[in-house]
């Protein structure tokens, strides 16, 4: 199974991964294949392809580990994803 992650950094990246591989460790999940969502791309232009991400969601497993720098989460999610984001949850 391939599972992708995001974020807006290496450190949030890294975050996501090892959240995937503790979740498949209590799962009893071994055959898992991590991809980087957002290869290219960090800080705002991750954020910017966060539609693009939320719809990769619809087909496959996504985790993504943004920093909010205080704004809150609704907010991003309206600025950078519109109301793309509201059925995927």
């Amino acid at each position: 199974m391939i599972v992708y992650y995001g974020g807006e950094d290496q450190v949030t990246k890294l975050i996501a991964k090892q959240l995937i591989r503790y979740a498949a460790q209590l799962e009893g999940l071994d055959n898992l294949t991590l991809d980087d969502a957002n290869p290219r791309d960090y800080g705002t232009r991750a954020l910017e392809k966060l539609k693009l991400i939320i719809r990769l969601s619809n087909a496959a497993p996504v985790i993504c580990v943004f920093d909010s720098d205080n704004d809150c989460v609704i907010e991003i999610l309206n600025r950078y994803a519109r109301d793309g984001w509201k059925n995927s949850i």
